[in-house]
């Protein structure tokens, strides 16, 4: 179990970066519904995976890139499946 102190780091850190990391996300996704989404599980893979990065690793770079990648992936998941609308299966 994680102790409070580093849950405190994290939560501060979330804080410090919260801003900077959606508006990014925000702008690769053009502002789409799934921003939110994307948004949440940057920083939950950046949760889990935090005890394996170095004392002086760059964790901003770390998060931006967490946050691309992501992205990327939903891209392109997009272009493999588009969606389709309502009025394209039901005839009207």
């Amino acid at each position: 179990m994680q102790s409070s102190g580093v849950n405190g780091c994290f939560a501060q850190f979330v804080a410090q970066h919260h801003p900077e990391i959606y508006l990014y996300i925000w702008r690769l996704t053009r502002g789409s519904s799934e921003t939110e989404d994307l948004f949440q599980d940057t920083f939950l893979r950046a949760y889990r995976a935090h005890k394996k990065l170095p004392e002086d690793a760059n964790m901003r770079a770390w998060l931006f890139k967490i946050a691309t990648n992501l992205c990327q992936n939903h891209l392109r998941r997009l272009q493999r499946h588009p969606d389709v609308g309502l009025h394209e299966v039901l005839p009207t």
